[in-house]
């Protein structure tokens, strides 16, 4: 951690001449005809007449952005243009005649008329009305239009940028295609790679190709590439939009997917292609495109095949271009990574936890490539100037909960346990192994009544081969394959072998052989009741799957949680159950028991009889690891069980927060399995209150309030039709009647409320950029104003946004090393500090993260979370409120992350209601059916089981 007086975001601003700011290009509509005639097909193909129908317009974007190198950006979506529009909640997109694709100038029409009945063709093959519909389609009916696209059109209401929508894609793209002509390289290991583009639906994506390969000690070639994402972002208040500059990393399958006749392969996988020759006779592209490959199973249980999800090989057969099979492909990627007949293809790896490549890329080439690309854009584009950092008054002494669980007095916590949750609680361990059994109970006592372990000297000798090692073990000739990196390069290696040998914690002792039963008395005279119990046939794996007997994944979940609620008796007290499983994430169990994992059914199961549940994995190799991951474990059932040590208040000379003060935490859980869908409007209010202990929550369903336990239960018994079935305008309502109504009835003057842009604007469209207002309510979009003047509290309304979608900007410091950051409040470089009211958040790195790395760039093993910038605007302050003030309570509320010991994404109450996703996916499967078939997807920040912290 390095304290700096400012950071470098990676956000760029457009220049006043710029010729950005006004685009010429040429723009051509789906033929509004075409619609009715392919809607007819698509009923005929899947036998939904009389019904809505979806045309697959993915899979003919696809095969036009293979094919015509000179679009901008993907094709869009077509949508029906609305005549003689006048109501105000029609979006003024739907009102001009949409466009479908872009481009810089016009295309050869002939070339875009047969690709289109190529993919006409080969979807709706064998359908009677084919030859009626292709001859209904005509070639004139593909007409370009000249149109000009500019940057902004204006200031909204609350002086914010009011963007062409067009320029959210167009720009993006415009830029990509600039680094793309510009033939700049970015250096990828110790070789330079070239950019090429890759059309994505908003914003642009350039990755750097072809590969870089990583050479492990068997010898195997492991490919990756550079990404970078292009976005434009508004933010409230600000009359200029940004342009932001994202950095990641791709890896690619090198391997045969298939061994001994299995398919090794996600369910659905993206598969990139470019052609590295002319085709079709026009110039070869300089972009890529996306296709997707799907591991399906023809029939019962058979070993599932991969298999192309569009038409696309067939389509590109039509034209001599050899896209191989699905079966091709997968049994020999690397054939086609490396190039063959004119194409590139690349296989995504996503299954990221055990691929050779680390994740991220570090602050030192995070500068790199931001210098290089700025050299090609600096004429038209500049870099914002630095962030200063927001000096933060010194507490007089820390809160207790900023630091270690076990530094908190013994009393304190026990005490705790019991203002909290209730003067019995009982904490139930369910085990397959004796040691994993042994270690979840030597963690409770540990963290509610043990001491921390005192620090130790250690030897010179051991310090010096700490110094020698990086996180996954001591560096080999064998790791820094294709470098020529030496210990003697590291110009700090001298400095660190003078430094004060290093302290460290003992190691707590192994843990004893648990009992059957443990009392823990309380110190108001209540108890804490430690059960072991064996965890038996409920946490075997679920059934497979029988079709001939209708039996699904979602039937079987169903009978054991039946079988889970006959057999187990009702809970009388707040109870918490750690459940030890396999790890079913580790590929050798995914593949031998697919979806059958019974966490859900066991988290179901255990919730109808009144138990929250906790799973941790059973790999109990290391102990050293098992009982982290236990303590993790044991922290997290904590916090499901409203555990809270002190309450959240606080005290810095010169900053007055209000006290008492109640916090409320807004979230709209997502029950949806991707980020993407909305589906599903379902607010939670998490609320703490400044001199309680108590954690509660207002679940929308009744409208009343409850103990998080409590609320967390309810979840997973919520109706799923009712889930499905509820309105954005219903759920939207529930939020108002209880921020203008129901907050002023908790017996408190003070509120603060928080909610996440991303998040919450799908259901609350006030807090969109373009709505959000300053010191007043919005909820829908357009409406009139509420003064919170008006309200008989003292309301505030404090927004976040995070890097979801890129939102945020990338950041690092100027001259960094790979493992320098940085923590605390920025402004920017020239904000009015008495009228700014825009503030930057940036936690600590996580304790978890390694001390010494040698850089991406030599060895591209190491993994990279640079804590990302959380934006901070109180929309809504109370007169005389200082915005600045609400900027170091969400500094504060985000360090005291006791169950964690790392700083949390959002302020604690807003943590603990995004948390409730976890018990709401329960019934995800059951609402959405259709979007949980298959895998789960991999998330390259998810650890291999459920002792995820809440920490960022």
């Amino acid at each position: 951690m390095h304290k700096k007086e400012f950071i470098q975001p990676v956000a760029c601003t457009i220049e006043a001449k710029s010729f950005l700011r006004n685009l010429s290009l040429v723009k051509m509509s789906f033929p509004e005809e075409w619609l009715d005639l392919l809607s007819m097909l698509q009923a005929e193909k899947t036998d939904r007449l009389n019904k809505p129908n979806t045309i697959p317009i993915r899979s003919l974007n696809a095969a036009l952005a293979t094919f015509l190198p000179y679009l901008i950006g993907a094709p869009n979506a077509i949508r029906k243009k609305i005549e003689f529009a006048i109501d105000e909640d029609i979006d003024s997109r739907q009102r001009e005649q949409p466009s479908w694709l872009l481009a810089y100038k016009e295309l050869d029409v002939e070339k875009l008329w047969f690709l289109t009945r190529a993919w006409l063709n080969e979807t709706y093959r064998g359908c009677e009305s084919l030859e009626t519909v292709d001859g209904l389609l005509r070639l004139q009916d593909l007409q370009w239009q000249s149109t000009t696209i500019p940057l902004v059109k204006g200031v909204c209401d609350n002086g914010t940028a009011d963007v062409s929508p067009l320029a959210y894609k167009v720009l993006p793209a415009y830029i990509a295609d600039m680094l793309v002509n510009s033939c700049v390289c970015i250096p990828v290991g110790l070789e330079e790679k070239r950019l090429l583009r890759i059309p994505v639906e908003t914003g642009a994506q350039l990755m750097t190709w072809p590969p870089a390969y990583f050479i492990d000690k068997k010898h195997r070639k492991h490919g990756y590439s550079y990404t970078i994402d292009i976005t434009l972002q508004t933010t409230p208040g600000i009359p200029e939009p940004r342009v932001l500059f994202h950095y990641g990393v791709r890896r690619w399958h090198c391997e045969s997917c298939l061994e001994d006749g299995k398919l090794y392969l996600k369910h659905q996988t993206s598969v990139y292609l470019h052609q590295s020759k002319a085709l079709l006779d026009m110039a070869q592209t300089k972009t890529f495109t996306v296709a997707t490959i799907e591991a399906i199973r023809v029939e019962g249980n058979t070993p599932r095949i991969p298999a192309w999800t569009n038409h696309l090989p067939q389509i590109a057969k039509r034209f001599g271009v050899i896209i191989p099979n699905a079966q091709e492909l997968t049994q020999h990627p690397m054939k086609w990574l490396a190039g063959h007949e004119g194409i590139e293809i690349g296989i995504v790896c996503r299954n990221t936890r055990y691929h050779p490549i680390g994740t991220g890329i570090g602050p030192d080439v995070q500068e790199i490539i931001t210098q290089q690309i700025m050299g090609i854009l600096a004429p038209q584009i500049s870099l914002l100037k630095p962030f200063k950092s927001f000096p933060i008054p010194r507490k007089i002494e820390a809160h207790p909960m900023m630091g270690d669980l076990r530094d908190i007095a013994i009393h304190d916590r026990l005490a705790a346990l019991e203002k909290s949750v209730g003067p019995k609680v009982v904490i139930e361990v369910r085990w397959q192994k004796e040691i994993v059994r042994d270690m979840l109970v030597d963690r409770i006592i540990a963290l509610l009544t043990g001491p921390r372990p005192p620090l130790i000297e250690t030897s010179e000798q051991s310090n010096h081969a700490d110094l020698m090692q990086l996180e996954d073990g001591a560096i080999h000739e064998d790791d820094l394959t294709n470098s020529e990196w030496s210990y003697e390069e590291d110009t700090n290696q001298e400095n660190k072998s003078k430094r004060k040998p290093a302290r460290k914690r003992a190691k707590d002792p192994l843990p004893q052989q648990a009992l059957e039963q443990k009392s823990l008395p309380l110190p108001d005279g209540g108890e804490l009741v430690i059960v072991t119990i064996p965890l038996d046939s409920i946490g075997s794996p679920l059934p497979a799957p029988d079709k001939k007997n209708k039996q699904t994944i979602h039937t079987h979940t169903n009978d054991r949680a039946a079988k889970i609620f006959r057999e187990l008796e009702p809970a009388s007290y707040p109870t918490l159950v750690l459940v030890e499983l396999p790890n079913y994430k580790h590929p050798d169990l995914r593949r031998q028991f697919g979806q059958r994992d019974p966490k859900n059914a066991l988290r179901l199961g255990m919730a109808r009889t009144g138990r929250l549940t906790q799973f941790i994995t059973s790999d109990a190799s290391d102990l050293d690891k098992l009982r982290s991951r236990s303590e993790s474990a044991v922290k997290d059932g904590l916090r499901q069980l409203g555990y809270i040590p002190f309450p959240i208040n606080f005290s810095i000379p010169n900053v007055a927060i209000p006290d008492p003060l109640l916090v409320l935490g807004i979230w709209f859980i997502r029950i949806t399995k991707r980020r993407s869908a909305v589906g599903v409007h379902l607010p939670v209010i998490v609320l703490m209150h400044t001199m309680q202990h108590k954690i509660f929550v207002w679940l929308p369903h009744d409208g009343q309030i409850r103990p998080y336990h409590q609320a967390l239960l309810e979840i997973t018994q919520l109706n799923p039709e009712q889930v499905k079935k509820r309105k954005r305008q219903d759920a939207l309502n529930q939020v108002r009647q209880f921020l203008l109504n129901e907050s002023a009835r908790q017996g408190v003057e003070n509120v603060v409320a928080f909610a996440v842009a991303q998040n919450a604007r799908s259901t609350w469209p006030g807090l969109y950029n373009t709505e959000a207002a300053f010191d007043a309510l919005r909820f829908e979009k357009g409406e009139r104003l509420f003064s919170a003047k008006s309200l008989p509290i003292n309301f505030r309304l404090i927004r976040l946004r995070t890097n979801q979608r890129n939102e945020t900007p990338e950041w690092y410091i100027p001259g960094a090393k790979p493992t320098t950051t940085t923590q605390g409040l920025w402004v920017e470089g020239d904000a009015n500090k008495q009228a700014n009211r825009l503030f930057y958040s940036i936690a600590s790195k996580p304790h978890t993260a390694a001390k010494f790395m040698v850089g991406k760039q030599l060895k591209p093993g190491e993994n990279y979370r640079i804590p990302s910038i959380v934006e901070i605007i109180p929309l809504i302050l109370h007169e005389n409120d200082d915005a600045a003030t609400w900027a170091i309570a969400v500094d504060q509320w985000r360090k005291m992350g006791y169950l964690t010991s790392d700083m949390t994404l959002f302020p604690l109450p807003l943590e603990f209601a995004k948390k409730m996703d976890e018990y709401a996916a329960v019934i995800g499967p059951w609402i959405f059916p259709e979007e949980w078939k298959g895998d789960e997807d991999e998330n390259e920040d998810e650890n291999e089981d459920e002792t995820r912290v809440i920490s960022e």
